[in-house]
């Protein structure tokens, strides 16, 4: 007996093809892997062909996509149900940077991008809509993106890099009695409600807010 795969032990039926008698060590549906075709016989052994036969069923691999929206471009890998990492790839997005410590990215940017790294997974892997059992998203922290009552882009997205909000921030939260230059009682109640403040560094979604409010209104 020889282990071809784990938890699965077998032997090879005859020289002339690729099928394998094998017992199990765990539930039929643990055993799918791609290009592997099954069928049960009535001893309750498994049979597994590596190659096409007629009359078996191919079981087919399942994916999951998963997508980083970075920095520097969506990183976009495929997952197995297991975890397993089986490939990714990723398309480079710019960074428009202004003065006063402007950092800025273009939405449509981001979704060209996205769209790019998957269908090149898709086509190199032959990934049909049924293949994919899951999308999981991740993206970057603190960017700003106004949008219209469409829910389309009325701008640029102002990213966490941007802190030209940051004159505003200071004076919003600074006061009569101050502590590292916010108000006692201010910080108090943004503690209170928010269970933090915004920093001083203008790089907070609040501060891109104020922004826009006071010079793109």
């Amino acid at each position: 007996m020889k282990k071809y795969e784990r938890g699965i032990r077998g032997k090879k039926m005859n020289e002339d093809n690729n099928d394998f008698v094998v017992s199990l060590d765990f539930p039929l549906a643990s055993c799918h892997k791609v290009g592997y075709s099954y069928v049960r016989n009535p001893n309750c052994t498994l049979r597994i062909c590596l190659g096409e036969e007629k009359g078996m069923r191919s079981v087919k691999q399942k994916y999951i996509f998963t997508i980083d929206l970075g920095t520097s471009g969506p990183k976009v890998a495929l997952v197995s149900p297991t975890g397993d990492l089986l490939d990714c790839e990723m398309d480079p997005v710019n960074v428009i940077l202004l003065p006063d410590g402007g950092a800025e990215q273009r939405p449509e940017d981001w979704w060209q991008a996205v769209c790019t790294a998957t269908h090149r997974l898709i086509n190199k892997y032959h990934i049909t809509p049924s293949d994919v059992t899951a999308i999981s998203c991740t993206s970057q922290w603190s960017g700003t993106v106004p949008v219209g009552e469409d829910g389309k882009p009325l701008m640029n997205a102002i990213i966490w890099m941007d802190s030209r909000g940051s004159r505003y921030i200071r004076k919003i939260t600074r006061g009569l009695v101050n502590i590292q230059g916010y108000d006692v009682i201010k910080m108090l109640t943004w503690i209170s409600l928010t269970g933090g403040i915004p920093a001083h560094a203008g790089k907070d979604s609040i501060a891109h807010i104020i922004f826009i409010k006071h010079e793109l209104p």
